[in-house]
């Protein structure tokens, strides 16, 4: 599993104002860019320059414990993130990490929890608007099931395009979107075998979004996904994330199931008071290839946020339920132990708005739903700071 598997274990992990961010992905508080609840804006035309970027640097550390892994680091990460505007049909996104880190792991079967030194490129592509309900895009694309969180599995890099059809405003907008990928192992490549051929991933999205009165948002989604021609070398590795895997060793080992199916997602955004707001969320997911017991999952989560003058503060709770094969584990979120895993969590998060600084600490326990020799219960602490600054 090796590399393969730290690299999409860092690019789980970061911590900025954006999916995947180093040391903070894990906590479910952090904020996505992906727009929930929310119209889209339609490029140029919605800004007064035509570039928007801005720099991370954080600090944190994570700690990951159970009988076969014993995972403590800190470091450094640095993130430039941003679109460019070259007309108000055709625009650029980059979003691209680099890390620091050391400490000291072990691991009896895999080098999972090892400090991670490197460059992940999660997306750079192009968008092309040649009519405001449209969209192309291409290029390494941020993917993930929806705009509405889920633990099941968290945004990662794919080679691929994608065509978009958004209709409605603010009030209330419909979009149906449908991505070709190759779902590489990293943002950066895969681990293919002689007689592997190349990964194929369709993601199909129904998405809709409702801003029901001032004080209460609405979400929804459901998503069709299959995975198709998945290498030797990514069942070898899922093996040690949950999957159920015939064969040992790179040459043998292949998954038992196909990965076929649907993922919905649900998302309360309540208003409570101009200072106060709350948010509930739930997904669930179904492999249709695979049989009762192995092919389920859900999570749900509630977050209470504060907002004063200074300071914003927020707290979440959250429980998931992931059975062994609804996904490929090599895709799935490390910080909820892949596959094969359940259990609660918690996070707190405070940002300093006038410093844009901001403090986060998440636990997450995993634990092992089918007794597995690859895998055993685990605890999850993650903590750190990061500031942001507009370029």
């Amino acid at each position: 599993m090796g590399i393969t598997r730290l690299n999409i274990m860092m690019a789980l992990a970061l911590a900025l104002p954006v999916p995947l961010r180093a040391f903070a992905e894990v906590d479910p508080n952090a904020a996505s860019s992906q727009t929930s609840l929310t119209a889209p804006t339609t490029g140029a035309a919605s800004h007064a320059k035509d570039y928007n970027f801005s720099f991370t640097a954080g600090l944190g550390a994570r700690l990951m414990n159970d009988r076969l892994t014993d995972s403590n680091q800190a470091g450094l990460r640095l993130a430039l993130e941003g679109d460019k505007y070259f007309t108000p049909e055709l625009s650029s996104t980059l979003k691209i990490y680099s890390y620091i880190y050391t400490g000291a792991a072990s691991n009896l079967l895999t080098d999972e929890g090892k400090p991670f030194t490197g460059v992940l490129l999660n997306e750079i592509s192009l968008t092309y608007k040649p009519w405001k309900p449209l969209q192309f895009q291409a290029g390494i694309l941020e993917t993930a099931f929806s705009s509405l969180p889920t633990s099941m599995i968290d945004s990662l890099g794919f080679p691929g395009s994608s065509e978009k059809v958004i209709l409605g405003g603010d009030k209330l907008n419909v979009s149906l979107m449908s991505r070709q990928l190759i779902p590489t192992a990293s943002t950066l490549g895969s681990r293919y075998l002689p007689n592997d051929t190349t990964p194929f991933l369709l993601i199909n999205t129904l998405e809709l979004n409702s801003a029901v009165s001032s004080v209460l948002k609405l979400g929804a989604s459901v998503a069709y996904f299959n995975f198709q021609n998945l290498s030797q070398g990514a069942a070898q590795d899922s093996q040690f994330g949950g999957n159920t895997i015939l064969g040992l060793g790179n040459t043998a080992a292949k998954y038992a199931y196909d990965f076929e199916g649907l993922e919905s997602a649900l998302e309360a955004q309540i208003k409570l008071t101009h200072k106060w707001d709350l948010d509930f969320r739930g997904a669930g997911i179904l492999n249709v290839q695979a049989p009762d017991g192995h092919n389920q999952g859900i999570s749900g989560a509630t977050k209470l946020s504060f907002t004063g003058s200074a300071y914003k503060l927020s707290g979440q709770v959250l429980y998931y339920y992931n059975q062994s094969d609804t996904l490929p584990a090599t895709y799935t979120s490390i910080n909820y132990g892949n596959n094969n895993r359940s259990g609660p969590g918690g996070s707190l998060r405070v940002d300093l708005l006038k410093q844009s600084l901001s403090f986060y600490g998440t636990w997450i326990r995993a634990s092992v739903i089918t007794q597995s020799p690859f895998q055993s219960d685990r605890n999850l602490v993650i903590f750190g700071a990061e500031t942001t600054y507009a370029l």
